[in-house]
């Protein structure tokens, strides 16, 4: 382990002073605020990840995944969703651009509670065009949000269909689906180890990193590619403590006041990945 991966050299970053609740609920003000001058003020990032016609089966899928938008089936909430997409998306390539410009083109990508697709859409366009993508979710009618909390077999809240829907809509072809309601809420070790292995805003950050640890340690291999989203004072286990990571941040163009984290990791020293 080098001096920079000791535990006790990563500097712990500060809770949130609100609780998620009320984050939540200080977001959406900011963003009341500032809608009439959004168009002035800040700039628009390119779309890459186009959103089909809303319906009500769609704006339910939303809801479930993201409770704190309040979006209606018409035109105006389908251009603010697919700007929120695409802001997100643009935000996970600003801190991750480094890495998956070093990295040898992943083959094998792995993407835990995919959502509506919006990740794996943006970087077949941006980063891999031919790399097959394994999503791994299930359709759900509830959720079960905890910051960092347990792992719980009916937790999904995907809707397959809709996810379906929404990537033929993009012309993404080089995908399959893993539904995690028929095994046995794991994940199916592949025949061949993944490359890239990510999730954001599920394992890492809704689930604890723990409770998934031995699972994705088996699904990769030692130069294996691991990304999380992960909440704003996480401090690696002890286990992960020991292998190469870095912790990046990046702050949203639409959002300026947020700043996501990515917690990054591989299994073992390789030359492309510069760990803390």
């Amino acid at each position: 382990m080098s001096e920079s991966s000791d535990p006790s050299n990563f500097p712990a970053l500060q809770r949130a002073p609100l609780g998620l609740f009320w984050r939540r609920i200080s977001r959406r003000l900011r963003r009341i605020a500032l809608t009439p001058l959004r168009r002035w003020l800040i700039r628009e990032p390119e779309i890459l990840v186009k959103v089909p016609t809303f319906d009500d089966a769609y704006c339910n899928a939303i809801k479930l995944i993201a409770p704190d938008y309040a979006l209606a089936v018409d035109e105006s909430s389908r251009r603010f969703w697919e700007r929120d997409q695409n802001n997100s998306c643009w935000l996970e390539a600003a801190a991750l651009d480094p890495l998956f410009r070093a990295m040898p083109k992943p083959k094998r990508i792995l993407e835990i509670g995919p959502g509506l697709g919006r990740s794996v859409i943006f970087f077949s366009k941006r980063f891999f065009s031919s790399a097959q993508f394994s999503l791994y979710d299930a359709t759900g009618q509830t959720t079960k949000y905890e910051l960092e909390g347990q792992r719980y077999a009916d937790s999904f809240c995907g809707n397959l269909p809709l996810l379906m829907r929404t990537l033929e809509f993009n012309g993404v072809a080089n995908f399959q689906l893993i539904d995690g309601a028929h095994s046995a809420g794991g994940i199916p070790v592949a025949a061949q180890p993944f490359d890239f292995v990510y999730s954001f805003f599920a394992v890492g950050f809704h689930w604890a990193l723990d409770h998934w640890l031995d699972e994705l340690l088996a699904l990769g291999g030692p130069q294996t590619l691991y990304v999380f989203t992960v909440a704003p004072n996480f401090v690696p286990p002890a286990r992960l403590a020991t292998m190469p990571f870095l912790l990046l941040q990046a702050n949203s163009g639409l959002y300026p006041e947020t700043t996501t984290y990515y917690f990054a990791f591989t299994k073992q020293p390789t030359p492309w990945f510069p760990a803390s």
